[in-house]
């Protein structure tokens, strides 16, 4: 319960929180499309899906309006994502507070689904909505990320023509999650359930196909509009040095100019060189705005 003066009288407001089901889908779809005060990191389409299998909370007013929500966009133990949190127009002097309300309930979701550390990445923390108060509230900083982006879609190289590009099927997960597991930090790894949902939604999914018929890498890619996104590219480390990434580069720029987009854009870790080298050379340009990455370990585990 809380107390507040409004015109010089005392007003009591008691607020629920309650775990999101997919009858919230529209709230949370209205909140993140016009408040100024939502991090978002997921389209409106995919809003349905991710309340039917993300932990999610929102809380409500005495009325059942949605003030605040909060949910997952992945859960691969041990790591999970904040992945969109928002207030309407009218609860923006209240960000922190009700963050602070959903936070305990969330995270014992994650917890009982085997999550140990919750993560958040922003795009420029000198204007993130959350960067300072998930700071404040026990994130530290876990890596940088560089922002890229390209004009056009030539590419200066073919790459390795003797390995096949073609779409990722069913039979191609056992590969794809190898490759998760040998290329990245468990906090970017994608499970298969995952991996099936970017094959149904994503446009282009494709694997690198060995002379052999193992799987070297992947890469996966979306649109918007005239902008397209370089999502994720994967090689099998011990395939390094051989032009599969440059040849799932070439053809993901063939994939943009088909598409017809004008720009593409993407992020990559600070760390991770070898694949900053790649989109240099692909044309692509560091821009100012420096990404970032949060974590923290959750509560009570």
């Amino acid at each position: 319960m809380e107390r507040f003066t409004e015109s010089d009288r005392v007003v009591t407001q008691t607020f629920s929180v309650r775990q999101l089901t997919g009858a919230d889908a529209s709230a949370i779809a209205r909140i993140s499309r016009s408040s100024p005060w939502a991090a978002t990191h997921y389209t409106p389409e995919e809003i349905p899906r991710l309340v039917a299998t993300r932990p999610c909370v929102g809380r409500f007013d005495e009325r059942g309006g949605m003030v605040a929500f909060l949910l997952a966009t992945s859960v691969v133990p041990p790591s999970a994502w904040l992945g969109g949190f928002g207030v309407p127009w009218q609860e923006r002097n209240a960000v922190a507070e009700h963050l602070d309300a959903l936070l305990p309930l969330w995270e014992s979701l994650l917890a009982q689904r085997g999550a140990h550390t919750v993560y958040y990445a922003g795009n420029d923390q000198e204007n993130d909505l959350l960067y300072d108060i998930l700071r404040e509230r026990g994130f530290r900083v876990h890596s940088f990320l560089r922002a890229y982006d390209k004009f056009g879609t030539a590419s200066p190289v073919q790459g390795n023509q003797q390995v096949m590009v073609r779409p990722f099927t069913e039979n191609d997960l056992p590969g794809v999650l190898a490759i998760e597991e040998a290329a990245f930090e468990p906090l970017w790894r994608h499970d298969a359930t995952e991996f099936r949902e970017i094959a149904t939604e994503y446009p282009y999914f494709v694997v690198a196909e060995l002379p052999d018929g193992s799987i070297g890498g992947y890469q996966c890619n979306t649109v918007d509009d005239d902008t397209g996104f370089l999502v994720r590219i994967a090689v099998r480390p011990d395939l390094h040095g051989q032009g599969i990434g440059a040849r799932l580069m070439a053809e993901a720029m063939a994939f943009f100019a088909r598409m017809r987009v004008a720009r593409v854009l993407l992020n990559a870790e600070d760390a991770n060189t070898r694949a900053c080298r790649l989109y240099e050379w692909f044309g692509f340009e560091l821009v100012p705005q420096r990404g970032f990455v949060l974590m923290r370990n959750i509560v009570g585990r």
